[in-house]
Order: C-alpha cells, then structure tokens, then sequence
C-alpha cells in the first residue's frame, strides 16, 4: 500500500490549475468577460429579488382596485 501511494505522488502531476483557459489566457477581451460574466452572476440575485417584489406590488395594488380598498386609508400623520 506505501508504495502505490509513493509511486502515485512520484508519479503524479506536479500542479494542476482548475481551468486552463482561466489561467492560460491574458488577453483583454477575455479578462473583459470574466469580469463581466462575473458581475452578472453577481447581479443577478437582485435583479431577482426586484423583479419578485415588483410582481407583489403589483398583485397587491390590482387586488385594493378591484375591491375598491385603494385610497380609503386615512392620511399619516406628519412626525
């Protein structure tokens, strides 16, 4: 069992990266992309939740006008 472990690291590769075309590219429009894609990818959880709460919104003011509820709220009071 020593030995196939041994022989395995020996054997093995010395550095592996995770994606070759991340780590073997430099040039600007692909430095460009991944940053763009990246920013969309963390962007897009709000874009999400926006457009989620956008529909609520709405669902919620289409139901006060077909119940006729809409502006029968008494004024706030100023603070």
């Amino acid at each position: 069992m020593g030995v196939l472990v041994a022989s395995a690291l020996i054997l093995g590769p010395v550095s592996a990266s995770a994606c070759p075309t991340c780590f073997g590219s430099t040039s600007e429009q692909v430095l460009r992309t991944y940053y763009l894609s990246a920013a969309f990818l963390t962007l897009t959880p709000f874009f999400v939740l926006g457009a989620l709460g956008a529909w609520v919104a709405r669902h919620d003011r289409r139901q006060r006008i077909n119940l006729g509820t809409l502006g029968d709220e008494p004024p706030r009071s100023a603070r």
